[in-house]
């Protein structure tokens, strides 16, 4: 086993006295808080006791200011929209928050999930032929895109603006230099280091925040809570605001497509936490994604209709019991290849009958 060197933050003892003073918590604590980079009665306050209120101005954000525009445009046109998202949990989650911001402004809008098998990962050519096969002059990609360069390029070429809102890292040159697809605006948090570290669902909600205001905006967080913890985002600054209001509203299953899903999880009655949401609502929200179309997970959050969304969920929980039988299935036969003794620093395992869709999780 390697040797490891711990480095332990020095600080001076005043200046936590001072904050433990000023922030109401214990010396031991702000010791902590100060390790993990929590330096200040405003950051330990907004870390402790996060509200919407902390939630940042949308505008902060480049490139939304742009995007929005460029939406309220659109729909004032009468101009069909097709919003393309992605098949996991948090590509699912921000594309019904898009999906749902625009037709609340009265927007033509459509959507588009990938699928795993046939389509792959991302915004392609599939999602641009659709687009046009609706109509839609606006393609706005969530949770995807930034690396897209042909797609954007073909649907350019097809007169059909695009706007990108992904948290993906961005492709750079031989020089280093940041390679950006060509579209009419891209929002992305990590091309600009003063933004927290966002999902894609929270860029889709800080998207809507623009387009509909904060306290409309705040109906979506259970999405954002969901697409956030789903794809292990750090808890902290606006992420953390996010799933600690989610939350609340995950528990008060306003929304029928929650309340169904809570209802076929068995955890009705029960106070969701963000790692329960890991084992409980999220694997059945990325189960469609996994061995089906996460098209039914879209329609189950967006809909307003009770008995419709737990049709759905019911059928959700079905597709997410098949994918625990193929998992274990997958997972029992890479055990017995591992009864092989002749494996050294690197295993590697494959069969032909190994569904995609869960060789990720049984690796992991």
């Amino acid at each position: 086993m390697p040797h490891r060197r711990w480095f332990v933050q020095r600080t001076n003892p005043e200046y936590i006295r001072y904050l433990s003073r000023a922030a109401s918590v214990s010396p031991a604590f702000a010791q902590i808080l100060i390790n993990r980079g929590i330096k200040t009665p405003e950051a330990i306050k907004g870390f402790v006791s996060p509200s919407v209120d902390d939630l940042i101005d949308p505008a902060t954000l480049g490139g939304v200011n742009e995007a929005t525009g460029i939406i309220k445009d659109a729909i004032k046109s009468g101009k069909a929209i097709l919003v393309h998202g992605d098949y996991d949990a948090d590509g699912i989650t921000g594309t019904a928050i898009m999906f749902s911001a625009i037709e609340r402004l009265g927007g033509k809008v459509y959507y588009f999930i990938p699928e795993r098998l046939r389509h792959g990962y991302g915004f392609h050519k599939a999602g641009v032929e659709y687009a046009r096969e609706v109509g839609a002059e606006l393609i706005i990609t969530v949770d995807c895109g930034i690396t897209s360069f042909e797609a954007v390029r073909m649907a350019r070429e097809m007169g059909i603006e695009v706007i990108i809102t992904d948290h993906h890292e961005p492709k750079h040159d031989r020089t280093g230099a940041l390679k950006i697809p060509d579209a009419s605006a891209v929002v992305n948090p990590r091309l600009d280091r003063e933004v927290p570290v966002l999902s894609g669902s929270a860029v889709a909600l800080k998207v809507a925040q623009a387009l509909l205001g904060t306290e409309e905006a705040v109906t979506m967080l259970d999405l954002a809570c969901l697409g956030t913890v789903a794809d292990v985002i750090p808890l902290i600054e606006e992420s953390r605001v996010i799933v600690k209001e989610g939350l609340e509203l995950i528990n008060e299953a306003a929304r029928p497509g929650i309340k169904a899903l809570k209802e076929v999880s068995g955890v009705n009655g029960r106070t969701l936490s963000a790692g329960l949401l890991s084992f409980t609502l999220i694997p059945r929200i990325n189960a469609s994604g996994r061995i089906d179309h996460a098209g039914s997970v879209l329609e189950l959050l967006i809909t307003d209709d009770p008995d419709r969304a737990y049709k759905i969920a019911q059928r959700i929980d079905k597709l997410n019991s098949k994918r625990q039988r193929i998992e274990e299935d997958v997972h029992n036969e890479a055990l017995e290849q591992l009864n092989y003794k002749g494996y050294d620093l690197t295993i590697v395992l494959a069969s032909e009958g190994w569904h995609e869709g869960v060789v990720g999780i049984v690796a992991s």
